[in-house]
């Protein structure tokens, strides 16, 4: 079935631009107007009835996202997405509301929550952080009819009607083979986690130990600290770790703040010697893998998360039919500098 982007893509315009001819709406010129509908016509393509009744009532669906801290690139991508998906969804009658806290904080993102439902805001998406109150208001909300997702980090307790995210697990031991490859004779090796308030690195980490100990060979793991996902404290541990442990094979990061580890290594001259492999490819890490600094990138496409946020409540508020499956799964890619 063709959909707006087919047309937008063969007719080489905006999906805006053929939005307007299916509605029309002024703001497209003659020639580019008969362009797109030839393509519509020879596409047989049907307007999405929902959509069109949505388009043509007063009614506004609000929908609200908590994120996490600002500063943690995955989240700047992360609400490119938002904002893409929101504005091809504006003239639906869709309005899309983010809230950010200022850390990594259960008491903050329990008054985010709190503030959507005194507004009236009964469609949510959530980053939820592992805490009780959190999961306890999220179930709440729930059996009191506003539709709740979670995404990117998987909290089971919570009884939500979908989840977007990778399989973190699979991501940590995807992460622990290519060590392995980096390190066919075994090392020491340092953990950065983000906060242990989120489950999606908790079960990287997960992952990622229990791939090491399947293999015969003395993989390590050094030590684990958080970071809260924060350049200067990445900085720091690995500073520490260079000067207590001289015979440092590796460091794994499963979030946020790779930048510090490297600025650590360049410091110290160690830069492409110990080895380096992250999550997550943004402009940072992308940069740091064109160097030779970082060694892989396992990746989740946050733009691709954006969107889905977005579209999976919009449309479960058009249509009331549940996902047929409880999880879309993000898949896991492999970045290497050559793939770039």
């Amino acid at each position: 079935m063709a959909t707006i982007k087919d047309i937008a893509e063969l007719a080489n315009v905006s999906r805006g631009t053929v939005d307007k001819v299916i509605h029309n709406r002024p703001g497209v010129n003659p020639e580019t107007r008969n362009k797109v509908q030839q393509i519509i016509s020879q596409l047989n393509y049907k307007p999405n009835p929902i959509g069109m009744a949505l388009a043509n009532s007063r009614t506004v669906t609000r929908i609200g996202i908590v994120l996490t801290p600002a500063y943690n690139q995955f989240m700047q991508i992360t609400i490119n997405g938002i904002q893409h998906a929101a504005k091809n969804l504006k003239p639906y009658g869709v309005e899309v509301i983010t809230r950010m806290p200022a850390a990594v904080d259960p008491a903050e993102e329990l008054n985010i929550l709190r503030g959507f439902h005194e507004d009236g805001i009964n469609n949510i998406a959530l980053f939820p952080l592992d805490d009780p109150y959190i999961i306890n208001y999220a179930n709440q909300l729930l059996m009191g009819g506003t539709s709740l997702i979670t995404f990117n980090s998987r909290i089971q307790e919570i009884k939500s009607l979908w989840f977007i995210g990778q399989d973190h697990v699979k991501g940590g031991r995807t992460a622990a083979q290519l060590m392995m490859k980096l390190l066919p004779q075994g090392g020491k090796i340092g953990a950065i986690i983000s906060s242990e308030y989120m489950t999606c690195h908790q079960d990287r980490l997960n992952g990622f130990e229990k791939k090491l100990s399947e293999s015969p060979l003395p993989y390590q793991i050094l030590d684990v600290k958080p970071n809260e996902d924060m350049t200067e404290a990445a900085f720091r541990i690995t500073l520490e770790w260079l000067r207590d442990c001289p015979d440092l094979s590796a460091i794994y990061i499963t979030g946020g703040g790779v930048n510090g580890v490297a600025s650590a290594l360049k410091y110290s001259g160690k830069a492409g010697q110990i080895k380096l492999v992250c999550h997550d490819l943004l402009p940072d890490s992308e940069q740091l893998l064109r160097e030779g600094i970082i060694d892989f990138v396992i990746d989740q496409n946050p733009f691709e998360q954006g969107e889905l946020i977005v579209t999976t409540l919009f449309d479960y508020q058009s249509s009331r039919k549940i996902p047929s499956q409880e999880t879309c799964s993000i898949p896991i890619h492999v970045r290497v500098s050559e793939s770039l």
